[in-house]
């Protein structure tokens, strides 16, 4: 049907008609490309750095220990237990399958074997039948980070891989976040309502699709969010428990997390295209919930493979021993492990390092026969591993003990190194006292790999030094978790270290760990990259595309938890000085290392602040101009309130800067380091504008436009009408402005306690001569006085979280004014 006709292509209609449809047609490919950016912008806020550290971390299956999970035939011999029927469950439409074992028996990777195999994917492919199947997985880790054992990780991290496959689902799961010019946001995309719709939105759409998703580990998911509405007793650990897992450590706080995932595992049960592999300890909230689903128990099908282990390193490693001395070693070790491979390995080791130091067969024999069966309490192998520690390698095993433990509970990102660890575990101060450790430290940048020969060292230290409970070069971390929660037992240090306690008291791991932070920035080559790039530019600014994703990754996050462990230290009043000392280096050589040169060896400069504009996201602290600010206003903004005091006060700083420092010092700032996905809220601290004002800045002061990046088209604030013309905006109305738009749209606790701190900022205005009847327009053009700023502020004290802009509140006014109260 011609719906549309012309006598020739030269026809003026053919022409219009024509481009209409290529207008048409551009936009749709315009809309299309839009759609792929909004896409790719989701999956990247989806997706953080250590989201699959925990499976990279877990060791391969030794040779073929873990194929038998795939045999359906009976068993030979193995176990009385009957065939695992995992394959036919891989098939058949039964929609949990449960892992479950004692700790340490080798769930990990069993999970991972199974998750990588071929034969799993083939087997499932089966139940998926003619649709598209998809798998998942997630390895939750009680040591590590907060989103490696949070239902927040597990979430992103499924939902990055299913829609990574089905991009077709991105706007099914965040509805919101299309159909609008503003871009998604971390905060939008990752809370945890955003989150939840999304996976149900996800597993309610999958349509031709199947998913099979893996998820190792869910005693050690931990309910991050819900801590706080947990008392000190209900949070205590109880090791008394009947059995042998849960002998390990409970609590309250740590037994409803399990209720919890267990809750979110028994969903998959309602979900058609779904079906779950789990693994975790024997606990009882997971015999309770799971009791009716099919399991396997890890350590009664462990017989065979620990016999295969055992031989193989001993051949390998112990290659003195006869064959039927070994066939003897193999026999003893696999009938004392009871199915506990962590166990079995810990012992070989111990067998392999005696027979390097020549110890007799029956050396070796007794050896093994004296060693417990159990892996923690007071008489466990753990203990006898710490008892064979030199008593002169017990201090700095305390001190090495306690700081990996405080890293994992301050939640610090990234990675622990080796060699930033045992810089740290010397302490911030000479022995001689001699002054700061690292004013003693040359700077000389080598990337990791030339420091091979350094870690390498350490590596035979730390061993030596923690027994072999921690391992680890790039990432020190516990060899197990069992390892730690032994770590974390009173009886230890009343034991082994009751005349070695290391670090009295947490100021002193903060100010070691600073310290360290700091030293290894200054072998750190990859930080040393950056003047490298700006030498060989012409451009004026840094080519930031130039540094690979790797590098800058490390230098961000040591830049991070510089500052993280700086707002620490902020109110220790009696470590003031050596941490001033302590960020005064942080400067200096963060100044030095983005020299263009490089090379320059005069490490008295004053610090610049330029290469924290380097590894800072440009939009990361609002409204701070990073290519011209001073290196206050970064401190400022990255919450040193009061280093920066120590360095403003009585030094006579020009008030033009005053003014900008009172700005940056006047609102909360979130920071975002480049090629990261974290950052950090900073809040207001009213103590550095009292200082400022205390220089000498003005509360009244007014800003260009260009000063205030949220001004918008309500730049001007006026005051009456009928008393003066309109003025401009000042640092006291852009307060007001800031704090009320904040407390109208306030949705988190975060927020909330951001505001209240606010009332203090602005005392702090008032009692320096701040204009009390000045007025703002908000976002919406309404005119606005203090008075309905408090008024706001105190509606979120009393708990309403959030205050919707109605037209009842855009027109509210309250007919007395009495700034005097405030």
């Amino acid at each position: 049907m011609d719906m549309v006709k012309f006598a020739s292509s030269e026809d003026p209609g053919y022409a219009r008609t024509l481009g209409f449809i290529a207008e048409l047609c551009h936009a749709g490919q315009a809309a299309q490309q839009g759609g792929e950016k909004r896409e790719n912008e989701i999956l990247r806020i989806l997706e953080f750095p250590s989201m699959n550290d925990r499976e990279l971390d877990i060791e391969e299956a030794y040779a073929d220990t873990c194929g038998w999970i795939m045999d359906d035939e009976p068993s030979n011999g193995t176990t009385n237990r009957g065939a695992p029927r995992f394959t036919s469950w891989l098939q058949n439409d039964e929609s949990i399958f449960w892992i479950s074992g004692k700790a340490g028996c080798g769930k990990s990777t069993l999970m991972k074997f199974v998750y990588q195999h071929s034969d799993t994917k083939a087997a499932l492919a089966q139940w998926a039948d003619n649709k598209k199947l998809i798998t998942a997985g997630y390895f939750f880790l009680e040591r590590g980070n907060d989103l490696q054992k949070s239902r927040e990780g597990m979430i992103r991290s499924i939902l990055h891989q299913i829609l990574g496959k089905r991009r077709d689902l991105i706007p099914v799961a965040f509805p919101a976040q299309f159909g609008s010019h503003v871009p998604p946001t971390p905060d939008a995309v990752n809370s945890w309502k955003s989150l939840a719709a999304a996976c149900n939105a996800v597993l309610d759409g999958l349509g031709d699709s199947k998913v099979c998703l893996f998820i190792d580990g869910l005693d050690e998911y931990r309910m991050l969010d819900k801590y706080h509405e947990y008392t000190q007793e209900q949070l205590d650990l109880i090791f008394d428990g009947a059995g042998e897992d849960a002998s390990w450590g409970l609590s309250d706080w740590i037994v409803d997390g399990h209720k919890d995932i267990a809750a979110f595992v028994l969903e998959i049960n309602a979900r058609p295209n779904a079906k779950i592999c789990l693994s975790s300890r024997e606990l009882g909230v997971f015999e309770q919930k799971f009791r009716s689903v099919p399991r396997i128990e890890v350590h009664h099908y462990t017989a065979a493979p620990i016999k295969e282990y055992c031989e193989g390193r001993l051949v390998q490693d112990a290659p003195g021993l006869s064959d039927s001395d070994r066939a003897n070693f193999v026999s003893l070790i696999t009938e004392k492990s009871r199915g506990v491979f962590l166990w079995v390995r810990l012992v070989v080791n111990m067998l392999i390092d005696g027979s390097a130091a020549g110890d007799t067969l029956g050396e070796l024999l007794k050896t093994l026969e004296s060693l417990p069966v159990r892996l923690g309490g007071r008489n466990g192998l753990y203990m006898r591993m710490m008892q064979n520690v030199q008593p002169r390698h017990l201090p700095e095993a305390a001190r090495l003990f306690q700081l990996v433990r405080y890293w994992d509970s301050t939640n610090l990102q990234g990675h622990l190194d080796i060699i930033t660890l045992f810089a740290a575990q010397e302490g911030h101060l000479e022995t001689d006292g001699g002054g700061l450790r690292v004013q003693k430290d040359k700077i000389a940048p080598k990337v990791w790999e030339d420091l091979r020969g350094r870690w390498t060292g350490l590596q035979q230290r730390l061993k030596s030094r923690c027994g072999g409970l921690l391992e680890g070069t790039e990432d020190v971390q516990f060899m197990h978790q069992t390892a730690k929660e032994f770590v974390s037992r009173a009886y230890l240090w009343d034991h082994i270290f009751s005349k070695h306690r290391g670090f009295v008291t947490d100021s002193e791991k903060k100010l070691a760990i600073l310290s360290g932070l700091i030293r290894r920035l200054k072998c750190c080559g990859e930080a040393a990259l950056v003047a490298r790039v700006i030498q060989s530019s012409e451009q004026s600014l840094p080519i930031i595309e130039s540094h690979s994703t790797d590098s800058m990754t490390t230098v961000c996050t040591m830049l991070s938890n510089c500052f993280s462990v700086a707002r620490r230290l902020e109110s220790v009043e009696d470590t003031i000085d050596n941490y001033e000392q302590l960020m005064d280096e942080l400067l200096i050589t963060g100044d030095y290392l983005t020299r263009p040169q490089g090379t320059d060896s005069d490490t008295t400069a004053q610090p610049c602040g330029k290469w924290i504009e380097i590894f800072l996201e440009e939009d990361s602290l609002e409204g701070i101009d990073l290519k011209s600010t001073s290196p206050w206003d970064l401190m400022i903004g990255l919450g040193c309130h009061h280093y920066v005091i120590t360095k403003v006060k009585g030094k006579g700083i020009p008030l033009a800067q005053l003014q900008q420092m009172l700005r940056t010092a006047s609102k909360p700032f979130k920071t975002r380091w480049r090629s990261q996905d974290f950052g950090g809220w900073v809040p207001p601290q009213p103590e550095i504008v009292a200082a400022l004002f205390g220089e000498g800045a003005d509360p009244n002061s007014k800003l260009d436009e260009t000063d205030d990046p949220d001004s918008g088209s309500h730049r001007m604030d006026k005051r009456d009408e009928s008393a003066e013309p309109l003025v401009g905006l000042t640092v006291w109305t852009s307060l007001l402005r800031n704090v009320y738009q904040e407390a109208v749209r306030s949705e988190t606790s975060l927020n909330h306690r951001f505001i209240i701190e606010h009332r203090i900022t602005i005392q702090h205005f008032l009692d320096n001569g701040a204009d009390r009847i000045a007025r703002f327009h908000d976002a919406d053009g309404i005119e606005r006085t203090l008075e309905e700023v408090m008024e706001v502020i105190e509606v979120v004290k009393r708990g309403q979280h959030k205050l919707q802009r109605s037209v009842a509140w855009a027109e509210v006014r309250w007919a007395r004014r009495s700034p005097e109260r405030y």
